[in-house]
């Protein structure tokens, strides 16, 4: 005798996973998406300018900022998908985690070419620098 799959409405919720850490609700998702994107705007500023130990920690700092929030929009959506991967809602919200992740990799895309250009002397000041 088979058993029947259960749908996710006909398991127990002590059987799921509880993403209330990452996000209250879809609607506490959808906002974060829109915060990031408004971050990322600030990313072009540092264009150019990423040749001193201070502008590139203030850099890293922010970077570090949008990466954890993305981590958050992305798992959040990622986790909704894998609750039941037909749900056309989960795939659409993971389709949308995708594009702000590959933003966020575009607008950071500069730093680090930026940033290994510079003189070898220069570069490893930064290395020996304190602030870094």
């Amino acid at each position: 005798m088979s058993e029947k799959i259960k749908t996710r409405s006909e398991i127990s919720d002590e059987y799921k996973w509880n993403l209330d850490s990452l996000f209250k609700n879809e609607e506490e998702w959808s906002s974060a998406g829109e915060e990031i994107k408004k971050l990322l705007k600030k990313a072009d500023a540092y264009r150019g300018k990423l040749n001193n130990p201070k502008t590139i920690r203030e850099f890293f700092d922010y970077e570090t900022v949008v990466e954890r929030s993305v981590s958050d929009y992305y798992v959040y959506a990622n986790l909704r998908l894998c609750e039941d991967i037909t749900d056309e809602r989960g795939q659409e919200m993971d389709g949308m985690a995708n594009a702000v992740y590959a933003a966020v990799i575009q607008a950071f895309s500069f730093a680090s070419p930026e940033i290994l250009s510079l003189p070898e002397d220069k570069l490893q000041a930064l290395y020996e620098s304190e602030e870094l």
